[in-house]
């Protein structure tokens, strides 16, 4: 027979449970095979060490293992507590421990440790894939509540300590007391419940058991038979699932909840399947696309999406599923039931489980159908001129350069030609600009109408057009020349009025004249220059006649004189606040009164100025002159700011921000009554330097002002990120609007986009009263116009300021 030590070596060989001994000095003496197993260590590594020397436990354990020795010590039971130990292969493990002194004849000898690995089922624990598991799995880790019952009488025949602490009687108490004690529902419902369970080929019985404390908790019960020495008895599983339960509950009011939602959003939602295919979706949706939920359920979203798009659409997918993203944004078309296109869009997220695998995609389609046509009108509307519908001067730039490109991937020539309406300005005189407009337009018509469908014509502004023809030498360009001034020749018809209008036109080759546009450009207003002078239709450019255009070179030494002997004046442009309706705020608009020539128009030297260097100089007198007049103001009163229009070349200029800040140290001028007016063309030259300067500008308090809005194509891109306080309407789309009233929704968007990005919105070109109700309809800020005030030199301004501050007092 064995002894107690033989039996005692045999369990701690075949306990599955890792069992530890210490002495009181900490040092491991007991490490049996389990407690290999768990930790990857073998006994003789361990055995002879010190626990707290060991590499087994992390810090808090050590701490946890301690805490439990004294209490142990002191009497208490410390009960079961968690350790984490740390394995051979560095991994860690959470075992549940309990301990136990080690008595000798002396007294307590030392310790020991038994330790139950339960790494899986605490990983169990912390997965919440979804209520219904986390519910199930809460109810599954629960130690097991066991009953034995007497089947005849019904009596509790035995009970252990987990049912004890459950229904909160002594095990005697348990003993003493039938099940039918415990369970509140009767006798009929039990049977009731019995039949729907065998009918429902459950394996559990749903009760209600009382405890002691009176309270009642729903349990399921899981019974079979067993055959012992008093006969066959009933052994039952008892779990509590009152939490489980009121769980459930709780979610199908969520679900609930969740579907009133999901159904009464007002924009569309949809969920898909790692497949792409759709699972349920919304009414919103549905409404969206025209199709009822049971035809786009199970339905390939690609079947749904404009083909051009389902590429960019998988593309992103396939990042969500693969974890490169958290989720994605995209402007996707979506094709509804009818064939139209509903512009969305689409934000998608991805679910998954605790493992990182995908289950199911959602996502949220917003209808911006309307926006993106707005911002197609707007586009438009950069892009070509509003008056005849041609490409306007930005476009015309951009294919150029893309005809100048190809031209020189293939040898081919490109063709320029720049065309002025010569004595239109008599129509304009004699009959108004309203007839002037309406020649224009058959213009346009006619100039379309008789080329190539690969090329372009373009107004330019006034009664300048040009025209890129791809593929042309210069004998293609004569004949083309002269096929449009004969399309001119048959007279325009306005309102039973006969009119004759009659071109010249300049030509400029590439690659023989030039291959820049800019340059091509001067050729080709050379040339045509020369032609208006001849009396000819048409002329080609030649360098002898560059030296010979009427005052351009000039005027080059005229305005370096200008600069420095004080030819130059300022006249200011009040800008009214709609809301307040007082001024508060001018721009400054150089004039140049030539001794010999009279009044030059700006048109003619600022380009001059940029071409030539003299910008430079030009733009500091520009800001010196406004600064000091600002001061002034200032000084008696007058708080205006003062807004200074910036060219792209100075835009581009490294000390342009040293250059304002001298200027404004020098008049004692805040730098918040200085406003810098640029145009979306000068940003898009240099737009990461433009970034740069205006951020340094603005972080002095410059206002930032962004002139002429909507002639450009490119700053919609960047004006978020742009630091602007201000945009001011093209005074083009206000004429417009004044035209025709459904134009009105470009100032409108125009002002939205402003307000979305928190920036003041200034309409130009106001010349009515009705115009200007209408701005302050639509939520504009500020506006200036001649319907308010002409540019006026700054002692009128003074009067027209203090003017306006008495009406508003």
């Amino acid at each position: 027979m064995s002894t107690w030590a033989d039996i005692g070596a045999i369990y701690l060989a075949q306990s599955p449970d890792a069992i530890v001994a210490l002495d009181l000095g900490g040092v491991y003496c007991v490490f049996n095979p389990a407690a290999e197993r768990l930790s990857g260590y073998r006994a003789d590594e361990i055995l002879g060490r010190r626990f707290l020397d060991s590499r087994l436990l992390d810090r808090a354990s050590m701490v946890r293992l301690t805490r439990a020795y004294r209490e142990a010590s002191g009497g208490t039971d410390p009960g079961p507590f968690e350790i984490t130990v740390i394995r051979r292969d560095q991994s860690t493990g959470t075992m549940e421990g309990r301990l136990g002194l080690l008595r000798g004849d002396d007294g307590v000898v030392g310790l020991h440790l038994t330790l139950r690995d339960v790494t899986a089922r605490k990983r169990v624990e912390g997965a919440l894939h979804d209520r219904e598991m986390q519910y199930r799995q809460m109810f599954e880790r629960n130690q097991a509540i066991k009953l034995i019952i007497d089947p005849q009488s019904g009596m509790i025949v035995d009970a252990n300590r987990a049912a004890c602490e459950f229904y909160g009687h002594t095990r005697e108490r348990l003993l003493a007391m039938s099940i039918q004690e415990i369970n509140t529902l009767s006798a009929d419902e039990v049977a009731s419940e019995r039949s729907r369970a065998t009918a429902e080929e459950r394996d559990c019985f749903a009760f209600c058991h009382r405890l002691a404390s009176g309270e009642v908790r729903d349990v399921e019960v899981y019974s079979g038979p067993v055959d012992t020495e008093q006969g066959k008895l009933l052994f039952s599983i008892i779990h509590d699932v009152t939490d489980r339960r009121r769980a459930e509950e709780a979610l199908r009011e969520s679900e609930a909840r969740f579907r009133v939602i999901f159904e009464a959003a007002p924009i569309g939602i949809e969920l898909a399947n790692r497949d792409g295919h759709l699972i349920q979706t919304n009414a919103a949706l549905q409404k969206m696309l025209g199709y009822t939920a049971d035809e786009l359920r199970d339905a390939d979203f690609a079947s749904i999406t404009h083909p051009d798009d389902v590429a960019a659409e998988n593309a992103l997918d396939d990042e969500l599923v693969a974890g490169r993203r958290d989720q994605y944004q995209l402007e996707k078309r979506h094709l509804h039931k009818d064939g139209r296109v509903v512009w969305t869009r689409l934000t998608a997220t991805i679910a998954r489980d605790d493992t990182g695998d995908s289950q199911f995609a959602l996502g949220m389609v917003e209808d911006i159908t309307d926006q993106k046509r707005a911002e197609e009108a707007l586009a438009y509307q950069a892009l070509h001129d509003t008056l005849t519908g041609l490409p306007n001067r930005v476009l015309l730039h951009d294919r150029l350069e893309q005809a100048l490109l190809s031209g020189k991937r293939s040898g081919g020539p490109v063709a320029l030609l720049l065309m002025d309406l010569d004595r239109f300005k008599e129509i304009n005189d004699t009959f108004g600009h309203h007839y002037g407009d309406l020649v224009l337009e058959q213009v346009g018509r006619r100039l379309h109408h008789v080329l190539r469908q690969s090329d372009t014509v373009a107004r330019l502004g006034g009664d300048e057009f040009a025209v890129v023809l791809p593929d042309t030498n210069e004998r293609g360009a004569i004949r083309a020349a002269e096929k449009l001034v004969e399309a001119l020749a048959q007279p325009f018809t306005v309102e039973c009025h006969a009119l004759q209008v009659e071109a010249s036109v300049g030509i400029a080759i590439a690659p023989d004249h030039s291959q820049e546009r800019t340059t091509l450009l001067r050729q080709a207003d050379v040339a045509m220059y020369v032609a208006k002078r001849a009396g000819n239709r048409c002329a080609v450019y030649r360098a002898e006649d560059d030296g010979h255009t009427p005052g351009r070179l000039t005027l080059v030494g005229d305005l370096r004189r200008a600069i420095e002997g004080g030819e130059l004046f300022l006249n200011y442009q009040p800008k009214l606040d709609l809301g307040s309706h007082r001024v508060t705020g001018v721009e400054a608009l150089v004039r140049w009164r030539h001794p010999e020539r009279g009044l030059i128009p700006p048109d003619e030297f600022i380009g001059l100025a940029e071409t030539t260097g003299l910008i430079r100089p030009l733009t500091v007198w520009v800001l010196n002159e406004a600064l000091r007049q600002c001061r002034a103001w200032h000084d008696h009163g007058r708080a205006v700011s003062v807004a200074v229009n910036l060219s792209p070349r100075t835009l581009q200029d490294r000390e342009l921000v040293d250059m304002v800040r001298e200027h404004l140290d020098r008049w004692q001028v805040h730098p918040t009554w200085l406003e810098l007016e640029i145009t979306e063309s000068a940003i898009m030259a240099d737009a990461d330097r433009a970034l740069e300067t205006l951020l340094r500008l603005h972080d002095m308090g410059v206002g930032i002002s962004i002139d002429d809005f909507g002639t450009g194509y490119s700053s919609l891109a960047y004006l978020k990120n742009l630091p602007v306080d201000e945009i001011k309407i093209d005074k083009s789309l206000i004429l417009s609007m004044a035209r025709n009233e459904d134009d009105a929704f470009i100032p409108q968007s125009v002002i939205d986009l402003g307000h979305n990005l928190g920036m003041q919105v200034v309409a130009e070109g106001v010349e009515t009263q009705r115009t200007l109700d209408r701005l302050a309809a639509m939520g504009c800020d500020r506006a200036q116009g001649y319907h308010l005030s002409r540019p006026l030199p700054a002692n009128e301004v003074e009067r027209w300021l203090d003017e306006s501050l008495a009406q508003t007092a």
